[in-house]
């Protein structure tokens, strides 16, 4: 019994051991509530008390500058912030102290360090950083300490003891190894990883890798807003995880499926050709392995599309013959039943190369590109004397303040102190929008003198400040270029090279919007005629006006085909009697020889017929309606929407005004072709290159025209030239010109 006392007594005291253990425990959930106390005080000395005393109310240069666009939390450092700024500081105030501190801490931080910092500013603020680093320093190192030790802070000790066994009773129970209790804060309790959760890590580690595969490749990033691109992303993720992407080698033997795709979707464009016809347009480039390239395709009323590239360096003889069998072979691929007009350059070649086309399609217009002759009219105008040295001191201003850092800085810095810029574009309502950077001279860009100019007077106040401004003055005056520096402001500073300047510009850009109106892909046959008489008849007006008109009478058989003069003919913006079509020979002349190409001699003579009723408004055509719909669709679509009544000149109205009047889609082509084979894919076949043109270019055209809300582009009619209010006199144009009315007005 004495024993069994004896192991009650135990019992007891082993009751009385735990009822100590649980004492125990409750004088740790004391220092525990303690230390969680003292924790909770921490936490709520917020980061913006960390460095209370850089705010402004507490004599620092730190001002709350509200919210910025996103919602992040403003400061201004009154130190550095320049005036036009309101802000130079966003997200926690820990960056303002990184701010101030700058070197590392700058760095670690992205934040950009103050320019202008107080010593003691600086030294206080490296000083708080480093305390408050190594203060979460050490917590996080207590709590890894902890976690180490399998149990939670403030957890009852009995939690430790095992259950008793059977062989254990009667005999004493063995506690566990006692372990002072810590007194360090309880760790964070750990989060269930929900499904949705998991998704996102997986999601952001294959963003992430994605990102690194673009940047490794050479990949612009650009590339993820590809549709295509991401269907591709799309289809692998479907495939599942056992899939890997195709050797390079059956990458290659891919391409030929992958443009049969897209040749096969490319119907979407072709599905109209019969009615409307396409325009072949030819030219020439050099690719990067100084390769002699033609690159041709197809102009359609819904688009351009790319069809071959040509390499002509292994011909014995590239004489107009060779040439002519360039575009002969494009014409069979597109079909020459479906052809309407050929496009070239303006090289002599290409000239004697589209007479031969001629011979070859009778039924075929050829013409030389307008916006290369208009280009050429603009050169030959900045080769006057009274131009030339007025163009040669803008471009050498272009010239010093691009090449030169000093001078290209202290530009934009004065335009942004002006208000006139954010960045690289304009903010100010009342002024245009215009880049911040110069525009150099560019051989190969159309009009590149009249943008230089232009943009040169948008910048003139700015780059006027950049040459009075002090520090710029100190670097230049002693520099290895200061005689150059001299030059360049004798003349910055000179009122009368900015008006002459002004003049010319005023008088190019006639002809460069004419240009630009011609330099695409829009259907624009019906105005081509008009907008050349029209600027003819401004270049008379100017200085020495007969002459400069000489030269673009010159130039205007560069481009002229007959299809401008049936287009002037039918577009029905210039159905008016006023106009004068009937009276001008040369018109009528143009106008029956297109109709014969297009319609044979049989069909073309009932087309004139039914001309007359065109022209003079009766039947269908005088409907108000009709007239009306003709100012807000494209020309041709009116034709065949309202053109039923008149059969044989609506299939020649339909198939004239759908052309375009220059070449320029093959400057697209060239392009594509020079980022497809860049520097170092120059060892790249002119078959495989056609292929990735192929499938690069007209993807890109398809995906536009297949958007649901695509709508064919037209030029919009000029009401200032077609109010029937006004009164207008009947003019006779001269040679190589149509009749047109006068503005009495």
């Amino acid at each position: 019994m004495t024993s069994l006392d004896d192991d009650g007594d135990d019992d007891e005291d082993a009751c009385v051991a735990h009822d100590g253990d649980d004492g125990g425990d409750d004088d740790d959930d004391d220092d525990d509530d303690n230390v969680t106390t003292t924790t909770s005080k921490r936490k709520t000395t917020t980061s913006k008390q960390l460095g209370d005393w850089l705010l402004a109310y507490n004599g620092g240069v730190i001002q709350s500058a509200g919210k910025t666009a996103g919602g992040n939390t403003a400061w201004r450092c009154t130190r550095c912030c320049s005036s036009t700024e309101k802000y130079n500081i966003s997200g926690a105030f820990r960056k303002c102290l990184a701010h101030v501190a700058g070197g590392e801490w700058a760095k670690q931080l992205s934040v950009s360090r103050c320019q202008r910092p107080r010593g003691e500013d600086r030294e206080r603020a490296r000083k708080e950083l480093e305390e408050d680093r190594d203060t979460k320093t050490e917590a996080k190192r207590r709590r890894s300490h902890h976690v180490q030790q399998g149990t939670a802070v403030g957890a009852p000790m009995t939690e430790g003891l095992s259950a008793p066994t059977a062989e254990g009773l009667g005999s004493h129970s063995v506690l566990p190894a006692y372990h002072e209790p810590s007194t360090m804060p309880p760790p964070p309790p750990q989060k269930r990883l929900t499904q949705k959760t998991l998704d996102k890590l997986v999601e952001k580690e294959t963003h992430l890798k994605i990102v690194k595969g673009l940047l490794s490749a050479g990949v612009p990033l650009a590339a993820l807003r590809n549709r295509h691109f991401r269907e591709a992303y799309s289809a692998a993720a479907r495939a599942g995880a056992a899939y890997e992407p195709p050797s390079n080698e059956t990458a290659r033997r891919l391409r030929g499926k992958v443009r049969s795709y897209v040749k096969e979707r490319s119907q979407t464009v072709t599905s109209e050709v019969g009615d409307f016809g396409c325009t072949v347009i030819d030219d020439g480039w050099r690719d990067n392995a100084s390769n002699n390239i033609l690159n041709g395709g197809a102009v359609y009323n819904r688009g351009v599309l790319f069809v071959r590239s040509r390499c002509i360096d292994g011909l014995t003889t590239k004489d107009a013959i060779a040439m002519a069998n360039a575009i002969e072979e494009l014409i069979e691929k597109v079909g020459p039943a479906n052809v309407v007009q050929v496009i070239t350059d303006n090289a002599s070649v290409m000239k004697k190369a589209r007479k031969l086309i001629q011979k070859e399609y009778p039924h075929v217009s050829t013409s030389g590109c307008a916006a290369h002759a208009i280009d050429l009219f603009l050169e030959d105008l900045g080769k006057e004397e009274s131009v030339k040295p007025t163009l040669d001191k803008a471009r050498a201003i272009v010239n010093f303040v691009t090449n030169h850092g000093a001078a290209n800085h202290a530009m934009q810095v004065h335009a942004v102190r002006r208000g006139e810029t954010n960045g690289r574009r304009h903010v100010r309502k009342d002024r245009p929008k215009v880049s911040l950077r110069l525009v150099k001279h560019g051989e190969t860009r159309f009009g590149t003198m009249l943008m230089l100019s232009e943009r040169l007077l948008a910048m003139k106040v700015p780059i006027q400040d950049a040459f009075d401004d002090t520090a710029y003055l100190a670097k230049a005056m002693k520099a290895d270029w200061k005689a150059l520096h001299q030059e360049i402001w004798a003349i910055v500073r000179s009122a009368a090279f900015w008006e002459e300047l002004q003049k010319i510009v005023d008088m190019l850009m006639p002809a460069f919007l004419l240009l630009r109106m011609m330099d695409g892909d829009t259907a624009c046959t019906g105005k081509v005629y008009f907008h050349v008489w029209r600027f003819g008849e401004q270049l008379k007006k100017a200085k020495d006006g007969e002459r400069l008109y000489a030269m673009w009478l010159e130039r205007w058989t560069l481009l002229h085909s007959p299809l401008h003069d049936a287009g002037f003919c039918l577009d029905p913006e210039y159905n008016d009697a006023s106009y004068g079509q009937e009276e001008n020979e040369e018109v009528m002349a143009g106008f029956l020889l297109a109709a014969e190409r297009i319609l044979g001699n049989e069909d073309a003579a009932k087309a004139l017929e039914e001309f007359a009723t065109y022209r003079s408004k009766r039947g269908y055509f005088a409907n108000k309606l009709v007239q009306a719909a003709a100012k807000t669709m494209p020309a041709h679509l009116w034709w065949k929407m309202h053109g039923a009544s008149t059969p044989m000149l609506r299939k020649l109205a339909m198939r004239v005004l759908a052309q375009p009047a220059s070449s320029s889609g093959c400057e697209r082509f060239n392009s594509a072709g020079s980022h497809i084979m860049s520097v170092k894919q120059a060892s790249m076949l002119t078959q495989n290159m056609e292929t990735h043109l192929y499938v690069y270019h007209n993807l890109r055209v398809l995906d536009n025209i297949e958007q649901y809300d695509y709508v064919e582009q037209f030029y919009e009619w000029d009401e200032s030239d077609s109010s029937d209010d006004e009164e207008v006199q009947v003019v006779e144009a001269p040679k190589g010109k149509g009749k047109e009315k006068s503005a009495t007005q």
